[in-house]
């Protein structure tokens, strides 16, 4: 699911938001109930499930879900009595299971970063058409943790249909491809993702993380001298700042020192 890198990449435009990235040293989780892309973790479940299926799923959720496994013997007894009357035919399943998952989803919050931070695309589509900034966070000292470590997202052409029967072994690796996988076209976002299961918000970083700032090809003075000075007054004295330049003849960008403060 992992894969070990060291230098990711936030493209965002200037404004009241991007500034609360360096005032409250902060990184938004987003609802992917709001992502731009209707088919990211949007994912399709089979629908028809036998009773032998049901109560094989009842029973293993009891022994392993946070919520009951702790029960005593004849609290799970009666949890599994209740799930499986009230789960008694394959619809009524799939109602109540496809319920937990959509909570599930619609309180998890997600930072996206890419591996690319001289992409012309991703400039034009999240950095206000290369008159935004990029931020840079170092993660080589981060420990490989799904809620603060960032995980590569995989570009695919099928994802297929997903079970609500599975067990829990399954279910970690079908969640797992779930929040890490996008159609193949996405692919030049090169994208990364932080997901947080319980929170969505601003949730604060270590500022030691954010090294380094690229202001975009068209980015104004007053916005990067006013970013620079936010960076001094707030804590971020260490980072460094650079300006994207057209490469001549070519379709590419290259960073330049910023010197304009």
């Amino acid at each position: 699911m992992s894969e070990k890198i060291i230098k990711l990449y936030k493209y965002r435009a200037f404004g009241e938001f991007t500034n609360d990235i360096i005032v409250k040293s902060s990184l938004w989780y987003a609802n992917p109930l709001k992502f731009n892309d209707p088919f990211d973790m949007n994912p399709s479940f089979r629908q028809k499930y036998s009773k032998r299926e049901i109560k094989a799923y009842i029973k293993d959720y009891i022994l392993t879900s946070e919520n009951t496994k702790n029960l005593s013997g004849p609290l799970q007894e009666r949890y599994r009595r209740v799930f499986e009357k009230q789960s008694n035919t394959s619809e009524k399943f799939v109602a109540i299971v496809e319920k937990i998952f959509k909570e599930q989803i619609s309180k998890t919050g997600v930072v996206a970063l890419s591996k690319y931070q001289d992409s012309i695309l991703m400039w034009s589509h999240y950095a206000n058409n290369h008159e935004g900034l990029v931020f840079e966070f170092d993660y080589a000292h981060v420990k490989l943790s799904i809620d603060v470590f960032p995980h590569k997202v995989d570009y695919v052409k099928e994802l297929g249909f997903f079970s609500y029967a599975a067990f829990q072994a399954e279910r970690k690796k079908q969640m797992e491809t779930i929040l890490l996988s996008k159609y193949a076209d996405w692919a030049y976002e090169g994208e990364y993702r932080i997901i947080d299961f319980d929170h969505q918000g601003n949730k604060p970083f270590d500022k030691k993380l954010l090294t380094k700032i690229i202001f975009g090809l068209k980015a104004s003075t007053e916005n990067m001298q006013k970013m620079v000075k936010l960076c001094q007054e707030n804590g971020f004295e260490h980072v460094v700042f650079e300006k994207a330049e057209k490469v001549e003849g070519t379709f590419a960008l290259r960073m330049v020192p910023y010197e304009g403060y």
